[in-house]
């Protein structure tokens, strides 16, 4: 199958036949075994953890289930897949956190002392610390992120 990509100004800037080319630009969907904490490790299932490298771009998505619980008045993390370029706290992504009792939260994935936080929306709080939350036993955290590597 020819690949053809298409400059702005409607002419073509380059063509292949050969997608081994495109497959060698993109790097394999990887597994990894994230860490959820909230001041100590919690216990988990991953349901779903993969990431992608391209390039100096870290990209992917999670879905993991608690089966132990936090302590309360202490933020809420995941650990990520790969260490990033910058020490300032960014937004990376979107995240949705479903509590064992149907509440839901959303709102912005942030890098924060060497995890991912969870910044929920419409609160400048991230979540866990204030108002104080415990993770509870069958609570789901989902998340997609994308973010610079050195």
């Amino acid at each position: 199958m020819a690949l053809t990509a298409v400059h702005p100004a409607g002419t073509s800037v380059c063509h292949t036949s050969d997608h081994n080319l495109i497959d060698a630009a993109f790097a394999a969907w990887t597994a990894w075994t994230p860490g959820l904490a909230q001041t100590g490790g919690i216990s988990k299932t991953t349901s779903y953890a993969k990431y992608m490298a391209i390039g100096k771009t870290c990209i992917g998505n999670l879905l993991i289930i608690s089966t132990g619980t936090g302590p309360g008045a202490a933020i809420i993390s995941v650990s990520p897949p790969l260490a990033w370029a910058t020490s300032a706290v960014i937004v990376v992504g979107s995240f949705s956190y479903i509590t064992a009792a149907g509440s839901c939260y959303e709102g912005s994935v942030l890098l924060y002392g060497g995890n991912f936080v969870f910044k929920v929306s419409g609160s400048t709080n991230l979540l866990g610390s204030n108002p104080s939350y415990a993770v509870a036993v069958g609570e789901q955290i989902s998340l997609n992120f994308a973010y610079e590597i050195p």
